[in-house]
């Protein structure tokens, strides 16, 4: 199995604060010989504590569309 190469992606949302945001961290893999990807990801709050996790099977796709579809799902969550 390859995996793909990561990467993080952190967004910053403020609210009425400076103090609080969430970051999104999201992640992609393809299984090379198949092309069966998934993405997923983490949302933390503004003291780094676990939010919600979230996972998706993507099928067949390539490398971008795993690590695209993990940031626009990270996204939707915010």
């Amino acid at each position: 199995m390859v995996w793909a190469q990561h990467y993080s992606t952190v967004f910053q949302a403020d609210y009425m604060t400076l103090s609080r945001w969430i970051t999104l961290n999201t992640d992609g893999a393809l299984f090379h010989s198949s092309s069966i990807g998934s993405a997923g990801g983490l949302l933390c709050d503004h003291e780094g504590s676990w939010l919600l996790g979230f996972n998706k099977h993507l099928g067949i796709s390539s490398i971008m569309e795993v690590e695209f579809w993990g940031i626009i799902e990270g996204l939707r969550l915010v």
